[in-house]
């Protein structure tokens, strides 16, 4: 690398130094940024609230969806169910169970 002259080495030095100070200042924000949020997402900041009222609780929660259909098989007695198979089966020329 070619030597440089003293004035030369001096802006270069100069900038570097000067670069190096914000750089050093960017980082420092955004460090500082950075705590920032996850203190307010922590509870800490200013951010959120010490407590969380029901109704923010009850919105936040998923809703269910559903789409207004029911499991017939649910509600019915063993003996019940078991009548139902053997219909099916039945239906498909096989021969009944006995029990599930």
């Amino acid at each position: 690398m070619p030597r440089m002259n003293d004035e030369t080495a001096a802006l270069v030095s100069d900038f570097t130094s000067r670069l190096e100070r914000i750089v050093a200042a960017a980082r420092q924000e955004g460090r500082e940024a950075a705590l920032a949020e996850v203190r307010t997402l922590v509870g800490g900041g200013a951010g959120m609230p010490a407590t969380r009222s029901r109704q923010a609780a009850t919105v936040a929660s998923p809703v269910r969806k559903t789409d207004g259909r029911r499991n017939s098989w649910s509600g019915m007695t063993p003996a019940a169910r078991l009548a139902r198979v053997n219909a099916i089966r039945a239906g498909k020329g096989l021969p009944p169970k006995d029990k599930l």
